[in-house]
């Protein structure tokens, strides 16, 4: 009974070890991508919904979403927010490093240089989604936009 005893205590101080390096320690980027994996593995509808816009195609290269994303960047993760019948579930994918170059272009001669990517997809009623993309905290217009998901498609293998 001792030796039981003993082993439930010291489960209990490495649980306590564990979430005070995970709260405290941590930064918050690899926070997130702890998050994501545990959604991931044990809540279904959250893996469901992210997977349906991971795995969405575009038209005009063939690759998915998570094909032109996850490569572009580091520390890739995906997050999952209900609307719960209120306002529309989103799909939010986050990712540090991204490299884009407009040089050359009729939309302007940015360069963003390992800056982070935020992209959040708004699933509509009908199953189709909205896109909104935003680059070291500064939202790209439509023409950006579908410049950068372009750019990053051609850099995929």
């Amino acid at each position: 009974m001792k030796g039981f005893l003993k082993f439930i205590g010291v489960l209990a101080v490495i649980a306590v070890i564990l979430y005070i390096v995970y709260a405290f320690a941590l930064p918050a980027t690899l926070k997130e991508v702890v998050d994501y994996n545990l959604t991931m593995a044990t809540d279904k509808e959250a893996k469901e919904k992210i997977e349906s816009i991971q795995n969405a195609k575009l038209a005009s290269s063939g690759h998915t979403y998570k094909e032109i994303f996850e490569p572009a960047s580091k520390n890739a993760r995906w997050e999952y927010i209900s609307g719960a019948g209120i306002t529309n579930d989103k799909v939010i994918f986050k990712g540090e490093d991204v490299t884009v170059a407009f040089e050359g272009t009729d939309i302007g001669d940015d360069v963003y240089t390992k800056k982070p990517l935020v992209v959040e997809y708004e699933i509509m009623a009908n199953g189709s989604f909205n896109i909104k993309l935003t680059i070291d905290g500064k939202e790209m217009s439509q023409d950006k936009k579908a410049y950068i998901i372009e750019y990053l498609a051609k850099k995929t293998k």
